[in-house]
Formats: C-alpha cells, sequence, structure tokens
C-alpha cells in the first residue's frame, strides 16, 4: 500500500470508506465518540487520545483534519477538541411491522410516528425509520439495520412493540433504548373519572366493559369510583370476552372492535338478561366504536338510554360521529411522543431506567357539538 503523506487527506475508496489501517480505526473510533457525546461537547486532549487509541501524533494529526473537514470536530485554539455545533446524534424509530397490518389497525401509530419526527426534527437529531423482524426467531432486525447498529451510526433507539429478543440485542451493543413500556398511561384513574362521570349522569347500573386484555389493568379504578361514591360494587356489570361464551381459541382471535359490538348486541339485544345498563365505560377506543356500532344497529338511543364514557386518542377520527353524544378521555400522541422521547435523550446522556415511569394523564372532553 502506497504510504499517506501528512499533508495529504486520508484516502478513501469508491464505497467512500477509508482503507483498513491505524488511521481508519482511530477515525471510526473518534466519530463515534463524537456522535455519542453531542454537538458542543469537549473530547480528550491530543496526548490522552494518542494513548488511548496508540497511534502516532502524525495520524492523530491527519484524523483531527480530516474530521474537521467533515464537519465533525472544530479546534478551539487554547481550549481544545470539540463536537461540532452543527454534528448530529442520530436516533432510530424501530417499528413492529403488525401495528401497521391486521385486521385492526389504530390511526394512534401513524399519528404517534409524526410527533416523534417533528419532536426529532425539532431538537437537531437525525432520524431513520426501521421495522423490526418480529416473526423470525434468533433475528430479530434486518441486516441493514444490523450493520448500523453494530458501526454505531445510531446513537438511540425508539422501540414500538420490540421483543425481549430484540432489547437484548440493542442492550448488548450498548444502544439507549426507549419503548412505549418505559411511559405509563394512567388507565386506572382515566376509568375512574369516567366512572365518576357517569354517576354525575345519574346512571344506576354501570358497565364496565373491556377487552379481556386489559381488563385487570383498568377493573381497580371502575371498582373504586363506585365505593368512593357509595355505589354497589356488582361484579355482574363487567363485561369482557372471557364471559362472551366462546371456545379460547375463537376469543383469542376477536378483535377489540368484535368484542365491543358482540357486548352490545349480548347486553341490549334479545338475548341481554335482566335489565341492560344505562351507563358504559370502555378504557379502549376501538372497543367502543364497535360497542356504539352495535348500539346503533339495535336502535339503542347513546346519549339517552345509554350513556358512554370511553378512552380516545386524540386526533383520531375512530369516534368522531359520535363525539356529540359520548364523554372521552383523550390520550395524547404528541404528549406520549414528548416523553418518550426525553427518556430516550435521558440515557442517550448516561442515565439509569428510572423506577417510576413517566406517567401520562388522558383530558377529559364531554360531549358536544364537533369543531372543525
Amino acid at each position: 500500500m502506497r504510504s499517506i503523506k501528512t499533508s495529504e487527506p486520508i484516502q478513501t475508496g469508491g464505497n467512500g470508506e477509508f482503507p483498513p489501517n491505524r488511521a481508519q480505526e482511530a477515525f471510526t473510533h473518534l466519530t463515534r465518540l463524537a456522535r455519542d457525546l453531542g454537538p458542543n461537547r469537549q473530547l480528550p486532549t491530543v496526548a490522552e487520545l494518542r494513548e488511548r487509541l496508540d497511534v502516532s501524533t502524525v495520524t492523530l494529526n491527519r484524523v483531527l483534519e480530516q474530521m474537521e473537514l467533515q464537519g465533525i470536530i472544530v479546534r478551539r485554539h487554547g481550549v481544545g477538541l470539540f463536537v461540532s455545533p452543527t454534528m448530529q446524534r442520530s436516533i432510530a424509530l424501530v417499528y413492529n411491522p403488525h401495528f401497521f397490518d391486521g385486521p385492526e389497525v389504530s390511526p394512534f401509530y401513524r399519528i404517534m410516528l409524526e410527533q416523534i419526527r417533528f419532536y426529532v426534527a425539532e431538537h437537531d437529531f437525525s432520524f431513520s425509520l426501521h421495522f423490526s423482524t418480529p416473526d423470525d426467531p434468533g433475528r430479530p432486525f434486518f441486516d441493514d439495520f444490523l450493520r448500523i447498529i453494530e458501526e454505531r451510526r445510531i446513537q438511540g433507539v425508539v422501540g414500538v412493540g420490540l421483543t425481549g429478543e430484540a432489547i437484548d440485542l440493542l442492550t448488548h451493543h450498548q444502544v439507549p433504548v426507549a419503548g412505549l413500556n418505559d411511559v405509563r398511561i394512567d388507565m386506572e384513574s382515566l376509568t375512574y373519572e369516567a366512572t365518576e362521570y357517569l354517576i354525575e349522569r345519574g346512571c344506576q347500573r354501570i358497565a364496565l366493559l373491556a377487552p379481556f386484555q386489559v381488563m385487570d389493568t383498568v377493573r381497580d379504578g371502575y371498582r373504586r369510583a363506585l365505593t368512593a361514591n357509595d355505589r354497589f360494587f356488582d361484579e355482574g356489570l363487567i363485561h369482557d370476552a372471557r364471559r362472551l361464551g366462546d371456545p379460547e381459541e375463537r376469543r383469542g382471535r376477536l378483535t377489540y372492535w368484535d368484542q365491543g359490538y358482540v357486548h352490545a348486541q349480548r347486553l341490549f339485544g334479545k338475548e341481554s338478561q335482566g335489565t341492560s345498563p344505562d351507563g358504559i365505560v370502555s378504557p379502549s377506543e376501538l372497543f367502543s366504536q364497535g360497542i356504539v356500532v352495535g348500539l346503533r344497529d339495535l336502535g339503542i338511543a347513546i346519549g339517552e338510554t345509554v350513556h358512554v364514557a370511553t378512552h380516545a386518542n386524540e386526533g383520531c377520527p375512530v369516534l368522531a360521529p359520535w363525539g356529540d353524544r359520548i364523554a372521552r378521555w383523550e390520550v395524547s400522541p404528541t404528549e406520549l411522543a414528548r416523553l418518550l422521547l426525553q427518556e430516550l435523550i435521558r440515557r442517550m446522556e448516561g442515565g439509569s431506567p428510572e423506577s417510576e415511569r413517566p406517567v401520562h394523564r388522558a383530558r377529559c372532553r364531554l360531549p358536544g357539538p364537533l369543531t372543525p
């Protein structure tokens, strides 16, 4: 290999990469270090870098010159080496593809994706979108994203629906990751407030209808609201798919919408037994959409015969046709994106996962005329 004179820039191959030598190794190491530190952060001294990288002064100076030319670092005479203020840290958003396919896809995840992109742009991070491979055991990511991880071209990952195997791989490569499980939506308070709202409306038989996948996280709020308002807690008014009388394998295939629709038919249709509820609490907007469509098909007047208080996602049109007749507790994708990115940035800057997750509380929107 031809020797490289001190005055020459470090040569690259046709793919823009350095040839495999000590200069390339030093350049790669220092570029990763600069990305990890972030804009305007100070690097170790030249003497410290020379010792750490085990390179000569001549080699290190050539590497630093090239990094200056590429806008990665700046030298401040008499002060030291600093990461360039225009150096962007890179964040990857990695989605489980099942959140965008299948028989039931909530607009929530698309809206949240857009909010994460806005937040990242406002904070001058570069951003890329990737999909995981949840159905391929032993291979949680596609090969191109694995290379990005191994080469440390990203400094943090926002994960939506990642498997434990995927998270373990990121942790192994020391890539900070934060996901929706790291931000807690206060569903117990949502259910409590929704139940209390129906009590204030004068409802006497308030049913909790929920997908069986989330029932265990919401029943305590419902129970507490009834007890706090001197109402009898009746287990017979709690319904999820486990009470539909269907085989286990069929219940597992029912979408949230299906579960809500069948419950409405069972509680208010020909199969209803005894007095039907005059109030319904639901912790899922897709489930609630099934409920209100089922009530409509039965000719039940929502807001008159039965009042509905439900979870909703801000900006999602799922329940918009009934917005003037139902009370909604809206979860904000914008706020969730902010909390999630703040947690990721905190971890990127060296913080360990908090024992108490950031909490998001839904905002109540009472029935009323729809606004454009």
